[in-house]
């Protein structure tokens, strides 16, 4: 499966400092953030597009009409940080067309586009370092004959597949690591393509779909490059003297494929695969007649979310439908009111189901850029304006591009006097846990350091939340706790940002047997008497020890032999006991001086020695 339309995988790696730890977000409201502008101002952009990576960067490609040529420019942003300045990523040329980029789980980043040199269009591509440094870009498609069109997608495990038209027939080539595959020819030659959609499922297939002109129309083709990388034979999907155009491909994870299409009735109509290896469909009608270019998203489970612009009579209006796994299309469903012309539709949907859908919108020319939201089995929301409502003209189309954990990075073109790219995010995911440190060595009775750091990509970290696992708990970034006993404890830690979206990390801390402390050793009073009134023979001894043990008292005087020893099972804290001059069943303290050595045991081993003095008298 694909994320669309940043083109990103569904596996990331979370990297910690404690081991076992498995994390989990509770989402609150989605939260719209500000507009930014993303492009200087003043700087004219013909084409865009942003995508999100998997920690939360963003990455934003745009062609500059500089009035004498076209140049690829580049902005970047990380994670809870500020655009940067545009850097370029070619020389000035004639024209550049389809501009795209894409998100490597890696942290690096691959655009392509279409630049004209020498006479020709050629397939071009730049590579981004996780650094933040892009490559000299590498011509991809032959010199010789022009290039008609380019698309870029990724795949789980950052394989990147390129497809685009050359000399009449439909190319291919993979980028895995660092080096481009031998171009393969996907399609016969002799036949004008259009443009081509990419979709992948979890074992990295790819589904490409395009449309050839042959058998009297546009016929929309599909062709599979399975696991070993070999391309299967396309197959038709779409009838004899239809015209198709535009296709669009959804990929579950286990290998059930939809591609859905605009048709020369303007129609949306739509093909279906059960498996990785099932055959097609019969196509069949999505929308009634006068719909424009479809958008199609699918999710982890295999649902299917498809939305288009139709024209009712009164303005273009944006209508969905929805397609569970297996099952048959919803009755469309209209999302804008007539009156208005809406357009430009576009859907992404994350692995879990939630659906984000934006378009354009204005009596004539769209003039503000809207957006709507559905949870997993859920309803549209209500209509959340996402450009400035001036009036200033908003080109199409608009970008959405989602991020493994849910936020989504809307781009669109405004003029500001200029075509400016604006961008605006759905705030939907928690902080992103960016280091956790869980003690190794704890023990019983001593302090234990824990620490938490955490990055939100759209909103500022408002608070951190632990719990111990026994009960205790604390809050911010770094905390200390003191556990009385041994035993093993789950470690649970809540980063909240500042919208409510919050991020739990969980592990395991395993505290150790301490040995025993004595903390305080006291003896009131210090003097016992071996006669006379009851009170004066007898003292009270006072003790704290960190942990329960087994206290051993021995005394020793001048002149005895053999000390004399005394045993107490103490628990953890302050204990008291009385001490009169008979010790045990048969021994007693006779009169004079005694040195009283106190020391505490248990199965971690013994505390130091506490020293006091005893004076017996009759």
């Amino acid at each position: 499966m694909n994320i669309r339309l940043a083109r990103l995988g569904t596996t990331t790696s979370l990297v910690v400092l404690a081991s076992l730890l498995v994390p989990a977000a509770a989402p609150a409201a989605p939260t719209w953030q500000a507009d930014t502008t993303v492009s200087p101002t003043g700087e004219a952009v013909r084409e865009s597009r942003v995508a999100l990576g998997p920690t939360g960067d963003a990455v934003a490609l745009w062609v500059q009409d500089t009035g004498s040529g076209s140049l690829v420019r580049s902005a970047a942003r990380p994670a809870g940080g500020a655009w940067s300045a545009p850097v370029t990523l070619t020389a000035l040329a004639p024209g550049v067309l389809y501009a795209d980029v894409v998100a490597r789980p890696d942290g690096s980043w691959v655009a392509l586009w279409l630049r004209s040199v020498g006479g020709t269009s050629v397939v071009e591509t730049s590579t981004r370092s996780p650094a933040g440094t892009w490559s000299a870009p590498t011509q991809l498609s032959a010199p010789g004959a022009s290039a008609g069109w380019a698309t870029i997608a990724v795949d789980d495990a950052g394989r990147v597949t390129a497809v685009w038209s050359r000399a009449l027939v439909v190319q291919s080539s993979t980028l895995s690591g660092d080096a481009w595959s031998p171009v393969r020819d996907l399609s016969a030659g002799g036949a004008v393509t259009t443009l081509a959609d990419v979709d992948f499922d979890a074992a990295g297939r790819a589904t490409v779909a395009w449309t050839r002109f042959q058998n009297g129309g546009y016929q929309v083709q599909v062709s599979v490059r399975d696991t070993d990388g070999s391309w299967s034979t396309p197959a038709n999907l779409s009838p004899d003297g239809e015209v198709g155009y535009y296709p669009q491909v959804g990929v579950a994870p286990g290998g059930g494929a939809v591609v859905a299409w605009g048709n020369s009735g303007y129609f949306v109509r739509s093909a279906t695969r059960a498996g990785a290896t099932g055959t097609w469909s019969s196509p069949v009608d999505l929308s009634a007649a006068n719909a424009g270019l479809p958008s199609l998203a699918i999710d982890g489970q295999g649902t299917a979310y498809a939305t288009w612009a139709r024209d009712r009579g009164a303005g273009d209006v944006v209508e969905a439908s929805v397609r569970q796994q297996g099952g048959a299309w919803s009755t469309p469903e209209a999302l804008t009111a007539d009156g208005v012309n809406a357009t430009s539709p576009e859907v992404v949907v994350t692995p879990a189901g939630n659906a984000t859908l934006v378009w354009g919108l204005g009596v004539m020319d769209p003039t503000v850029v809207q957006a709507r939201t559905r949870p997993t089995g859920g309803t549209w929301s209500s209509t959340t304006d996402l450009s400035n409502t001036s009036g200033a003209p908003v080109r199409t189309p608009i970008d959405a591009s989602l991020a493994p954990d849910g936020d989504v990075l809307v781009g669109w073109r405004q003029y500001d006097g200029a075509d400016t790219l604006h961008a605006r995010a759905l705030d939907v995911a928690g902080p992103r846990v960016t280091g956790l440190s869980l003690p190794t060595n704890a023990q019983a009775g001593a302090a234990a350091a824990f620490s938490v750091t955490a990055t939100d990509a759209w909103s500022s970290v408002a608070s951190v939340a632990w719990a111990f696992g026994d009960g205790s708990t604390a809050t911010g970034a770094a905390a200390s706790h003191t556990y009385t006993g041994p035993g093993t404890y789950p470690v649970a830690v809540t980063v909240t940002d500042a919208v409510g979206n919050s991020s739990t990390r969980t592990g395991t801390v395993v505290v150790a047997l301490a040995r025993p402390a004595v903390s305080r050793l006291g003896l009131r009073p210090g003097t016992i008497h071996l006669t006379g009134p009851k009170k004066d023979r007898k003292a009270k001894v006072t003790v704290t020890v960190t942990t329960a043990s087994k206290l051993t008292l021995t005394f020793k005087k001048k002149g005895v032999k053999k000390p004399l020893r005394l045993t107490k099972n103490l628990l953890a804290g302050r204990n008291t006991f009385t001490l009169t001059a008979k010790i045990g069943k048969k021994k007693r303290l006779t009169v004079g001086t005694w040195k009283v050595t106190a020391v505490a045991t248990n199965a971690a081993g013994s505390s130091t020695a506490k020293k006091l003095t005893l004076k017996v008298v009759r």
